[in-house]
């Protein structure tokens, strides 16, 4: 869950020329329109999802054209993700892993 009051704070603090504005939703029900957004972002939670199919679909329906689902996440090792993208209908445009991230995963752990 995001805090929607801190998020809005990022404005500012990255000087968005364009105004920003920051939701809180399901993945299966956003509360916004069809085709209303220009950006989606979901950091380390599509992983959590039951029905990742139907969560993307549901990005899909609130993206407009042309618009960009950021979605950052560590959950490589289960399953190649690049075929569930594509069927849901994103393109992908960029898809870098992090050096060392398993090993700094494992080490966080470590720390419990």
């Amino acid at each position: 869950m995001v805090d929607a009051e801190f998020a809005s704070g990022f404005q500012a603090r990255f000087a968005l020329a364009e105004p920003a504005r920051f939701e809180v939703g399901e993945w299966y029900e956003m509360p916004l329109p069809d085709a209303s957004v220009d950006a989606v972002m979901s950091v380390d939670a599509l992983w959590t999802v039951p029905d990742k199919w139907q969560a993307l679909a549901e990005v899909r329906r609130v993206l407009r054209p042309g618009g960009k689902f950021v979605l950052p996440h560590w959950d490589l090792l289960a399953v190649d993700p690049m075929p569930l993208y594509q069927s849901a209908g994103f393109e992908v445009l960029d898809m870098v892993e992090t050096p060392d991230w398993l090993a700094r995963q494992y080490r966080s752990y470590s720390l419990i």
